[in-house]
């Protein structure tokens, strides 16, 4: 309700000490995550808690009683597909609440529920979208009905016990519904848990691999595609959320926004903050931006902090003449081999390995040998090999 809601207003003359602030703030709000101990083959790990239930009013429902039996406020992320206690909190706090969470989850996942299909013809389908589909939703659930067409073929999908799904079908004179899926699209595991929108099926281990590859891969592609051979279509981001745990999301997403920012590296630059994740556009024409994750401003064509009393080619000589001593950077790029990237400048100290660098301003792939530019990987090796 309204009387339940906060505002907490802030005000500074520092933006240093503003963008401090909001940290804290956003840091006590974000508080900790739920997590369990999962056994996966002989390695125990960390996973978040969340089940899709959480999502609903029922969901919200829970997690507010759990919350005030332990005098503590219990949120549901829907984005993020997290559970969060803000504030700071110590472990004699936070274990009954993960128990009771715990039993919730054990509970629905006992209770899971099968997906069922029946294929339809053209009169069958207009007829449930006409009204039958709400029908059908009266006895399987909200939500657990529903009407998609795959190509040329028109199908309903049923989340629900068997029973339920065929009283469905027997009430509305449909055929009978069928279990199941095919096999995983790698290994050809039976009944694969799983199930993408476009209708192919991995099981767990197949499916976490790949989306560990698209995430590491050293030339990612994006969007990711589902790998069945007669597919090649992008796995939409629900169904990734429902099947990546919220670290594997999150480990894609930040992959999917570095390739972003490389395929457009002449229109986006990262804030000039070190640690700050955010990015603002590029410009032809000086204009102050303020970052809204860490409230840095940046002039958005030079890249620096605002200069008003200069243009951005005064103030970069400026920069250069004051800030960098040009006599002790020459000296120490020639003691440590520290280079300039001959696409964005970026300075760059090469600490062993092999002469393929990635320049980390502009991720520009570089023969450190002659310091020649690649867009690829593999164009790199192909010139050294040839070298």
């Amino acid at each position: 309700s309204k009387d339940d809601l906060v505002t907490l207003r802030v005000s500074s003359e520092s933006q240093k000490n503003m963008s401090a602030i909001k940290e804290l703030i956003e840091r006590l709000y974000r508080g900790g995550l739920l997590q369990r101990d999962v056994h996966v083959d002989d390695e125990v790990r960390e996973v978040e808690l969340w089940d899709p239930f959480f999502e609903t009013a029922g969901g919200d429902a829970f997690l507010r009683d759990v919350g005030r039996d332990a005098g503590v406020v219990v949120l549901a992320d829907r984005e993020a597909q997290l559970i969060r206690i803000p504030g700071l909190h110590n472990n004699k706090v936070l274990e009954p609440v993960i128990k009771k969470i715990e039993e919730m989850m054990d509970s629905l996942r006992q209770a899971t529920k099968v997906e069922f299909r029946v294929s339809l013809d053209k009169t069958m389908f207009h007829r449930l979208v006409k009204g039958g589909l709400k029908e059908a939703e009266k006895i399987v659930g909200a939500g657990n009905a529903k009407l998609k067409i795959e190509g040329s073929s028109r199908v309903m999908f049923f989340t629900c016990a068997e029973e339920s799904a065929r009283r469905v079908c027997k009430q509305l004179g449909l055929p009978s519904p069928t279990a199941g899926h095919q096999g995983c699209a790698i290994c050809d595991t039976a009944d694969p848990p799983v199930q993408l929108s476009c209708g192919h099926g991995y099981c767990k281990d197949c499916f976490d691999m790949q989306m560990h590859v698209a995430s590491t891969a050293r030339d990612k592609r994006f969007p990711t595609l589902c790998y069945h051979p007669s597919c090649n279509k992008a796995i939409i981001l629900p169904d990734l959320r429902r099947y990546l745990t919220p670290s594997q999301f999150t480990s894609l997403l930040s992959a999917s926004i570095i390739q972003h920012r490389i395929t457009f590296q002449k229109s986006l630059r990262p804030c000039r903050k070190p640690d700050c994740p955010d990015i603002c556009a590029i410009t032809t024409t000086p204009i102050l931006h303020t970052c809204q994750a860490c409230l840095t401003t940046t002039c958005t064509h030079c890249g620096t902090e605002p200069h008003p009393d200069w243009t951005c080619e005064e103030h970069t000589q400026h920069r250069d003449n004051t800030i960098r001593d040009p006599m002790q950077l020459a000296a120490y790029k020639r003691e440590t081999d520290t280079r300039d990237c001959p696409n964005c400048h970026t300075l760059i100290e090469k600490d062993g390995g092999c002469n393929h660098v990635k320049c980390p301003g502009c991720y520009k792939h570089l023969c450190w040998k002659c310091m020649a530019v690649f867009d690829e990987s593999h164009e790199v090796y192909m010139h050294l090999g040839d070298a």
